[in-house]
């Protein structure tokens, strides 16, 4: 019965402290933001839409809300081209110039098509507070994460 107990108040723990670790949706936190196909038939480096989810994207800034320094972040491809290499973009308030946004880091899946990126960007135009969002590419294939807010 005690373990029954303790697990439960565990389990209360994790449920009401889960949601306070987590970003809100007005910036504050880090952020997550799913991975999708982007129609980029038109040039640049569009924002996704939505869509079958891909694997996810994780945006925060450093710093003082509103007098950040820098975007950091964490890209998680699930199911892309096997044995690719993917130029990430970091993409700001919109902009779907992918000569605008930075190519802050390259991806590399494995033959199931996984893959990891780090974002660690200080270049002045991708600091402080607006919409971000991260745009993969690569020959074959364009992906991006659906626009999150960060402050």
């Amino acid at each position: 019965m005690r373990k029954l107990a303790l697990l439960g108040a565990a389990a209360l723990m994790a449920l009401t402290a889960g949601p306070a670790l987590a970003g809100n949706s007005s910036g504050g936190g880090a952020q997550k933001s799913i991975i999708t196909l982007s129609d980029s038939s038109g040039g640049g480096c569009p924002a996704s839409q939505g869509g079958t989810s891909l694997g996810f994207v994780i945006l925060n800034t450093a710093g003082q809300p509103g007098a950040d320094n820098k975007v950091v972040g964490e890209v998680s491809l699930k199911d892309g081209t096997p044995n690719t290499t993917y130029m990430v973009f970091l993409q700001k308030n919109n902009n779907d110039m992918c000569g605008s946004g930075m190519g802050i880091a390259s991806l590399t899946t494995n033959s199931q098509g996984n893959g990891n990126a780090h974002i660690d960007s200080e270049a002045a135009p991708l600091t402080g507070p607006g919409t971000y969002y991260v745009h993969l590419k690569t020959a074959g294939q364009d992906l991006a994460s659906v626009p999150v807010p960060l402050d």
